[in-house]
């Protein structure tokens, strides 16, 4: 009897009308099932209860969102967000997409300021709005959005904001000792890294040429174990830079800069004496074989018992 009993109160169960104020939904914030009262507030008026039922959770279907969700995420809307660069800002000051990505690990989070700065040139042509360079409009008549930049073209700290140039103005860029050059003159890694240092370098400054006479070193790549100076054919190679500890700091140190073949040779021109392997690390640079000290030495005694002695 007791189990015809149960069966009889399932069996009225489901035969019983489904009424909406029993049916729960489920969040897709929160991911829990909740009742209508978590949705809508309760009213006298059933015509605009069944409104508001239909409005907030029937309509929205798997997209509904309870209040108390709801109510978080517009005090999170009206939060300011952390811009690596800026500091705190207003929402309206960032792109959609850097909102939505900035609780990925790793993710900068940057202003729309940040993400494509203005160009620090004086003469600068670039657009001011959208700040792109193929922009063809003058003044406020650009009504476009800032352009994003490639990630690694972002500014990395205030300091590099404040001194960024556009692709355009950026043509040119200054070596510490030659001055100002085009972007071939320098290394791709220098160009990616020249925000971070205090000193740009070009090329022909990370490996100069010899400044020995009668070197033979190729004046092209300045290896010392190129051949192609000794065939007569043309070098297409560049030159590979020095240790940063072999490199000249200054003007004075490149015009005196002499290369791994000419170091160990005499400092005399028309000398092709070389220092002992085994003697190179006690070496005095420049220097100066025996024979030539000699002769340096000769002449100096020769000159002065040229001199008229003084009589008294």
């Amino acid at each position: 009897m007791l189990g015809d009993a149960r069966e009889l109160k399932a069996l009225s169960a489901k035969n019983s009308p489904l009424l909406l104020r029993n049916v729960s939904w489920k969040c897709c914030i929160c991911c829990r099932e909740k009742g209508h009262t978590a949705y809508i507030r309760s009213g006298s008026d059933t015509k605009e209860w069944y409104s508001r039922y239909f409005e907030h959770i029937i309509a929205p279907s798997v997209l509904r969102v309870c209040r108390a969700c709801a109510g978080n995420i517009e005090e999170e809307n009206t939060q300011k967000v952390r811009c690596a660069i800026c500091g705190p800002l207003e929402r309206s000051e960032f792109s959609a997409s850097m909102l939505h990505n900035r609780a990925t690990p790793g993710q900068r989070t940057l202003c729309n300021d940040c993400v494509n700065p203005r160009c620090t040139a004086v003469d600068c042509q670039t657009c001011k709005v959208c700040r792109d360079a193929n922009c063809s409009k003058n003044g406020n008549e650009c009504k476009g959005f800032v352009t994003p930049l490639h990630q690694f073209q972002f500014p990395t700290s205030k300091d590099h904001k404040q001194r960024f140039r556009c692709q355009v103005c950026e043509g040119t860029l200054k070596c510490t000792i030659c001055g100002p050059l085009p972007r071939d003159s320098f290394k791709d890694s220098d160009l990616t890294h020249r925000w971070n240092k205090d000193r740009l370098f070009c090329l022909d400054c990370r490996h100069p040429q010899c400044s020995m006479e009668g070197c033979k070193t190729c004046r092209t790549c300045r290896n010392v174990e190129c051949s192609a100076q000794d065939n007569k054919r043309k070098c297409l190679s560049s030159p590979a830079p020095l240790h940063k500890n072999k490199q000249p700091h200054d003007a004075e140190q490149k015009m005196r800069f002499v290369c791994e073949r000419c170091q160990y040779r005499c400092s005399n021109p028309g000398c092709p004496k070389l220092v002992l392997k085994h003697r190179r690390r006690s070496a005095p640079l420049p220097w100066t074989c025996g024979d030539c000290e000699n002769q340096a030495f000769s002449a100096a005694v020769f000159r002065e018992n040229k001199k008229p002695k003084q009589t008294s």
